[in-house]
């Protein structure tokens, strides 16, 4: 009896995983599963851009930080790429002093060239360090091109951004800390108030104040790519 139930076992199994001569066993494959690998911007492509921002700048005199004056401003930017991480920037800014949601009489105007690191040139999602050299200007809107020489100041600025790329288009939030020095004028004034290079009678009009001052500058912005 063992016998036969043995052959009989021997039987089914090979009935099973017997094949025709030249048949082939089709076995269902496993599915495959393809990874996309993650959206890579090619920014060595585009190294050229133009970007516009708006924002709110504040300065206050070092002698008296907590007279704080702000101003509503707009900066114009023509940046290259140098290499994926770094670009160079050649910015102009400007705008007049917000009272209260009111324009007050001062104006300041801006102009630096400024270095960027990029830490991740090739992500959609980007963040940068920036520091830059240049001048600034605080006088009244009504001020003669005399008294706004006087009034320029040396500028340095040190900030942080963060960029979303679209193609051609990116978006970007950006805070910059600024250290202005002395005015052009308090640098060239003699001990007897009188202003070097300029006729006797004349003057400087008051504007801030002379002594070094420090600030922050706030932008949201838009640039274009090609």
């Amino acid at each position: 009896m063992s016998f036969r139930l043995i052959v009989a076992s021997l039987f089914v199994a090979g009935t099973a995983y017997a094949q025709a001569p030249g048949e082939v066993q089709v076995v269902p494959a496993a599915p495959i599963v393809v990874v996309a690998p993650a959206a890579s911007v090619p920014v060595m492509a585009n190294r050229w851009s133009v970007g516009l921002s708006l924002g709110g700048m504040g300065l206050a005199s070092d002698a008296a930080p907590d007279a704080k004056t702000n101003f509503s401003i707009g900066e114009l930017a023509v940046r290259f790429r140098a290499t994926p991480h770094l670009e160079i920037e050649l910015a102009f800014g400007g705008g007049r002093q917000n009272d209260n949601g009111m324009d007050g009489d001062l104006q300041v105007s801006t102009g630096a060239v400024a270095l960027r690191y990029r830490f991740m040139p090739h992500s959609r999602w980007n963040w940068y360090l920036l520091a830059g050299l240049g001048a600034a200007s605080v006088a009244s809107h009504e001020a003669s091109d005399q008294e706004r020489s006087d009034s320029t100041r040396g500028m340095f600025e040190f900030g942080v951004g963060i960029e979303r790329r679209f193609a051609h288009f990116a978006l970007d939030a950006e805070f910059r800390g600024i250290a202005l020095g002395e005015t052009k004028a308090e640098q060239t004034t003699p001990v007897d108030g009188t202003v070097m290079g300029a006729t006797p009678a004349s003057t400087v009009a008051p504007t801030m104040s002379t002594d070094k001052m420090s600030g922050g500058q706030f932008t949201i912005g838009a640039s274009y790519y090609f």
